[in-house]
């Protein structure tokens, strides 16, 4: 419900939307001078502004190394970037994406999030790393009938009780203890102990301890995405 609804608000900016309908609804507003550095960093040349540049001016951040490269834009969170003999190019390299691109047509990023949005919707809705009111979860590795995730569930909070329609779970715990309902059954397991739940099968993870919770979960269907998840019962409003 939360998603629809900020899908359905229009794309406008705070001064627009927000900052010029004060006077209108009679509401004042005051101002206060602040003396400090500001850069929109609306685009990836923002980013430049705020990182060192070496003397080819390079900007680079996370495991990059350059040979002969000039005023590239280099960001990588993972894996080694290596810049050879190239000149003007913005490089991002992330768990589930790597963008290349002209440092001058920085603004047609959104374009190829848009056609990413027509041709792999994955990509823009789910994110390698999401955080939840109960933690987080990160995708390990996917191929065309699985996926493994690892998830960690803060201590006193739990996922919502929910079944699945086009997929089974299989849960290994690695760190703390879980409270699992599987079906009618209730049980706890510990550290290197595992569990399968079947597709249908009413479940629910809890985390009743003091420390956090850790599981290695290996989704296997035809459906492997968030939308199937049913959610029966849940404790943040979803």
């Amino acid at each position: 419900m939360r998603k629809k609804s900020f899908e359905s608000l229009e794309s406008d900016s705070i001064d627009y939307a927000v900052m010029e309908k004060f006077n209108m609804l009679g509401i004042r507003v005051y101002l206060s001078m602040l003396d400090v550095g500001w850069d929109d960093m609306g685009s990836f040349l923002s980013y430049k502004n705020q990182y060192p540049i070496d003397n080819s001016g390079n900007t680079c951040t996370g495991d990059v190394v350059s040979f002969e490269a000039r005023n590239n834009i280099a960001i990588s969170t993972n894996r080694n970037i290596s810049l050879v003999n190239v000149d003007n190019l913005i490089v991002v390299e992330t768990k589930d994406s790597i963008l290349v691109a002209n440092i001058n047509d920085a603004k047609n990023v959104k374009s190829i999030v848009k056609l990413h949005g027509e041709h792999n919707n994955d990509i823009v809705d789910e994110h390698t790393k999401v955080f939840t009111p109960w933690g987080w979860y990160e995708q390990l590795d996917q191929g065309d009938s699985y996926k493994v995730k690892k998830i960690v569930i803060e201590p006193g909070k739990s996922i919502s009780l929910q079944r699945h329609k086009h997929r089974s779970e299989h849960w290994v715990v690695i760190k703390g203890t879980a409270f699992v309902t599987k079906g009618s059954d209730t049980l706890t397991l510990s550290s290197n102990e595992s569990i399968y739940i079947e597709k249908e099968e009413i479940h629910r993870l809890e985390n009743k301890s003091d420390d956090t919770l850790e599981i290695i979960e290996v989704q296997s269907g035809t459906r492997l995405l968030e939308s199937d998840i049913e959610r029966l019962e849940d404790q943040y409003g979803r």
